[in-house]
């Protein structure tokens, strides 16, 4: 009796404050009709609030108290406070005006961490503005870079804007661009990222507990949206660095109805370096350059309906010329993203967004030598449609569903080599054709005030169709002659799976939270790569009848807390990850294998693992920011073709990982930022030994296993300064510089190691010394930036 007494009141203690908790909705806008990002909304007697979040929106949890009032604010802007009964709990909209007052900034001691009200976990939103103030390289302000700041992300090496994810690989990482994925976020081999800062927003970056209207990758997500014109008013701004310049424009076409962005970026290396090579020199003629560009259309149709029409074009271009042996090799790559999305608003309760887009990733090595030419080409292609609906009509619930649908052409190498009038057989284009669906639900129920959780289910088909030409090895034999064809449309292999994601939040006080989660990922796209370090020769391969995709499980749990004495956030984070059928090449595997073959041939499939423990300590108010990041982290691999079935350890894997960041506004004209990195080194592969063939002619290496080696440990100091000089009240003119130092105390960090063999076999003296090479000593770096 005594049990059924307590649980009785447990039962209703918990529903009777799910019947007190409410949520409230709606969206932030400043007097030009912007959305304003960053903003507070608070209730006023108990300073318990949030902040808005993409496009201007929140969800705030009302106090019991229904007499209380809803207050906004902003720095720069007039605040604004209004009685709870005299406005509508959801869809709620409103603009703030500008002020030349400033006013003291709100302290909210309540729900102003998201990473408190939220069921959603392991999520960090960057700030851009202090992502601008961060030491960059070249002066190259660069979101990949700022987020491998973060615990749990590892850079890919010196110089590589690249990233691992808890122990994934890098083509487990969904980079979006606002709906459409970017297969090759890199720009000067790794060195910059293809994201513009003048052509987009705050960037989000999911690590666990991924939503499940995302898929299709396995350990995180990053979002960047792109910025929107302004409504109102035209500006302009861009920046002048030592390498690259910017410029960007945006404003209204139709004032309060039609708005225009756009911005573009490149670089002058080959432009500066030109007029000082003599024109006789051996290397005339030769050159890199990348650019972006990025323009989007925003039109609101009327207050429910918005489209927005965008397009991302960003090439690399390398050509290198060798006049004296006549030798020309040119290395073009990059991306095209052309998007449209159509939000539509039916009511207060019920919003969706109807999307399409075209993605278009290539890479090209033409190389010319006398008379003799060689090409090999890789390219991606996808057209896709879908629609996401976000539904709050029922009481404690906000529901999104959607569908996601999309036509994929994969080209992973073709060659083409000819010599005079003699054209070589390089095999047939064998392109590959697939066809993904998915369909999934989502639903973020506030339990109680104490309780809430995130629970979703996604449905993904993955189908490869023909036409294809596919290989087969015959018995007894290594050579591959037999062929069979499967015609246009033919299923040729079919995967389908059901993917559950479920993540909670139990509130132990006002201050600090419990989280926890669970996710399952397929993945149907492979990153295959022979190179120790990523390059665009990296190439994209889709599921097939040989190679089935990957398959992750991750399971988290966190504890979260806000510490209002110091305005700062703490957070304290254990994973584990089981990851099946992951993608390597076979040992003793070389490119030129593809002739006359299939690319998944030459691959084999293993699994993989990882754990490890995240702390975070961030400070994000007053005028010193930053945070504090350390992972400690395993990362394991085993494949039955590889290492002779044994484990060995990620080339990514990185035991200890440790970032420190901080900005501080010493006044209105100067801010100074720093950021020190630490980082176990690499796993490689070195030989043990080495010994002379005769029978070869040659040196070889003995291995006694994969990855058994560690470079040496990574790290690295970095500092900027920002200077703003004051602007002329009458003028909107304004401009700024960004100094700034890359490696100050000019650490040799390696970037990979090789063998040089010194003396000669005949006269016994034989001498094979390990060597490192590194890219970058300490580098200096000036922007001037302007905006108008």
């Amino acid at each position: 009796m005594g049990k059924k007494l307590l649980f009785s009141v447990v039962f209703q203690t918990v529903f009777l404050a799910a019947a007190l908790a409410q949520e409230w909705t709606g969206t932030v806008f400043d007097e030009k009709n912007a959305p304003l990002i960053g903003a507070t909304v608070y209730w006023k007697s108990a300073k318990q609030g949030t902040t808005t979040q993409d496009k201007g929106r929140y969800t705030l949890t009302a106090p019991p108290d229904r007499g209380d009032s809803l207050c906004f604010s902003f720095l720069g802007y007039r605040s604004q406070c209004f009685a709870a009964k005299a406005i509508p709990q959801k869809g709620f909209t409103v603009t703030l005006q500008t002020t030349a007052v400033t006013t003291q900034e709100v302290e909210i001691t309540g729900q102003r961490s998201e990473a408190i009200r939220s069921a959603q976990m392991s999520t960090t939103k960057m700030d851009l503005k202090q992502i601008e103030e961060l030491p960059a390289f070249m002066g190259e302000v660069d979101v990949l870079k700022s987020i491998q700041l973060l615990p749990g992300v590892q850079s890919a090496g010196e110089g590589n804007s690249g990233f691992y994810v808890r122990g994934g690989g890098p083509d487990q990482n969904l980079i979006l661009l606002d709906k459409a994925p970017v297969y090759n976020a890199s720009h000067l081999l790794g060195l910059f990222s293809v994201f513009n800062h003048n052509a987009i927003g705050d960037p989000t970056l999911i690590k666990g507990g991924m939503p499940a209207q995302y898929g299709n990758r396995l350990s995180s997500v990053l979002h960047v949206p792109s910025k929107d014109g302004n409504l109102q008013e035209h500006q302009f701004g861009g920046g002048i660095g030592l390498i690259a310049s910017r410029f960007h424009a945006n404003g209204p076409i139709v004032k309060d109805k039609v708005s225009y962005m756009v911005a573009a970026r490149r670089t002058y290396i080959d432009a500066i370096a030109d007029p000082f090579i003599p024109n006789d020199a051996r290397a005339k003629g030769s050159g890199y350059f990348f650019y972006d560009l990025n323009a989007k259309v925003t039109a609101k149709l009327s207050k429910k309906d918005v489209v927005e029409v965008s397009l991302y074009q960003g090439d690399d271009v390398f050509n290198f010329v060798n006049n004296r042996s006549d030798i020309n090799i040119r290395i073009p790559w990059g991306n095209t993203v052309v998007q449209a999305n159509y939000e539509r608003t039916f009511s207060a309760d019920l919003k969706a967004d109807f999307y399409g887009y075209y993605n278009q990733y290539d890479f090209a090595l033409q190389s010319q030598f006398d008379q003799f030419t060689l090409g090999i080409n890789s390219k991606i292609e996808d057209y896709s449609a879908g629609s996401d609906w976000y539904y709050s009509g029922i009481k404690y619930h906000n529901i999104q569903f959607g569908v996601q649908t999309s036509r994929n052409k994969y080209l992973p190498t073709y060659a083409e080599a000819s010599s005079a009038e003699t054209t070589f057989d390089t095999g047939d284009r064998n392109p590959l054709y697939s066809n993904q669906l998915a369909l999934y639900v989502q639903d973020e129920w506030t339990v109680s005030p104490l309780l809430k959780i995130q629970a979703g289910l996604r449905y993904s088909l993955f189908q490869h169709i023909g036409p294809f030409k596919r290989f087969l090895e015959p018995e007894g034999g290594n050579t591959l002659s037999n062929v069979k064809l499967f015609g246009r449309g033919d299923v040729i292999a079919a995967y389908q799976g059901l993917e559950p994601r479920l993540s909670m939040r139990l509130a132990v006080t006002e201050f600090d939270a419990i989280k926890a989660s669970f996710t399952k990922n397929y993945q149907y796209l492979h990153l295959a790569s022979i190179s120790p370090v990523s390059l665009p020769t990296d190439i994209w391969i889709p599921s097939s009848s040989i190679i089935k995709p990957q398959e992750g499980y991750q399971y988290a749990v966190g504890y979260f807390k806000n510490l209002p004495d110091w305005k700062s956030e703490f957070s304290l984070e254990l994973y584990y990850k089981d990851m099946y059928n992951l993608v390597e090449y076979k040992d003793n595997t070389n490119p030129e294998d593809n002739i006359n073959n299939n690319v998944d041939n030459q691959l084999t499939q293993g699994r993989g693992y990882s754990y490890g423990a995240e702390f975070f300590l961030k400070r994000k108010y007053g005028n010193f920011n930053g945070w504090l990041g350390y992972t400690y982290s395993i990362t394991r691999r085993r494949f039955d073709d590889i290492n002779e079935g044994r484990e060995f350890p990620a080339k990514y894997d990185r035991t200890h990982d440790l970032s420190l960041v901080g900005t501080y506004k010493l006044n209105e004209k100067w801010t100074f930022g720093a950021n020190f990195i630490f980082g176990t080194g690499n796993a490689i592969s070195l030989p043990t030994s080495r010994y002379f063939s005769f029978l070869d002619g040659r040196v070889l290496s003995v291995y006694e296993g994969r990855n058994t080696f560690r470079m040496p440990n990574y790290h690295r100091f970095d500092v900027s300064a920002t200077y703003r000089p004051e602007p002329k009240p009458d003028k909107k003119w304004r401009h700024w510089w960004t100094f700034s130092l890359y490696n100050v105390y000019s650490r040799q960090n390696p970037y990979f190691l090789y063998f040089d063999v010194e003396g000669n076999i005949a006269s016994n003296n034989l001498d094979l010394n390990a060597k490192q090479v590194s890219l970058f000593p300490i580098l200096p770096s000036v922007t001037w930036n302007f905006e108008f």
